[in-house]
Formats: structure tokens, sequence, C-alpha cells
């Protein structure tokens, strides 16, 4: 399952930016477990010609629909509000162990 697969299973939908900055969060946070989120932040916003403060709150609004819309997500990971940095690495952490199971 990728990460865009996993979004929207849990109603994080493609036709939001934060779908897209999370798939990159992700991705570094795959290779790099260690990163700090705010350093991914800065990536992205480099890469993406944006500020962190913006990357942060895309994400962010992203996760908030999760938190709002999805049964699975708030019964079996997240009772209120998710922590951006809490999602990543959550999300981060399972792609990693799928591709661990792919070797």
């Amino acid at each position: 399952m990728t990460t865009g697969d996993i979004l929207i299973s849990i109603g994080i939908t493609p036709n939001l930016r934060g779908f897209e900055y999370i798939c990159m969060a992700t991705e570094i946070l795959s290779v790099d477990s260690k990163a700090s989120v705010q350093r991914v932040y800065k990536v992205i916003a480099d890469k993406k010609s944006t500020k962190t403060e913006s990357v942060e709150r895309t994400i962010r609004h992203a996760i908030s629909k999760a938190d709002r819309n999805c049964d699975w997500w708030k019964e079996n990971i997240r009772k209120g509000n998710t922590v951006n940095s809490e999602f990543l690495s959550i999300l981060a952490y399972r792609i990693r162990e799928e591709h661990k199971e792919d070797d």
C-alpha cells in the first residue's frame, strides 16, 4: 500500500494540497526516521517555494479531515486532534514496515 492509498483510506483526498505535502514528508521520514518535523517542513517549503508555516498549516488542515471524517482513524489510532508530527511518524513507520515485508 502506498502513502497515497493510506491517505485516501482515511479520508484525505488528493485534491488537498496537504495530500502532496504529507506524501513528501512521509518519503523523507521513511528514509530518515530521526529527521525533525521542522526540518521536513523546511525541505518541502524549499521544494515548493513556500513558507514552512504554510506547509505545517496545510498538513494540519489535511490531517484534521481524518480526525473529523474517518471512524477507523478515530477508533484505532487517535481520540481527538492529531498532532502533525505524530501523524507523520505513524505513517512513515507503516510505510517502512511495509517495505521491510516486501524485501
